[in-house]
């Protein structure tokens, strides 16, 4: 199980681009290591 803990403090306009940008990374990561033993995608 991976766990991610971050705190960032953008500029409130700039949020909803970082989000997507996060949502993507962390898609692609998770898609990458789904074979690894002990994956959980909650």
């Amino acid at each position: 199980v991976f766990h991610l803990r971050t705190t960032i403090l953008p500029a409130e306009e700039d949020m909803p681009q970082i989000m997507v940008s996060f949502k993507k990374f962390n898609d692609e990561f998770m898609e990458q290591y789904e074979d690894y033993r002990g994956y959980s995608r909650m």
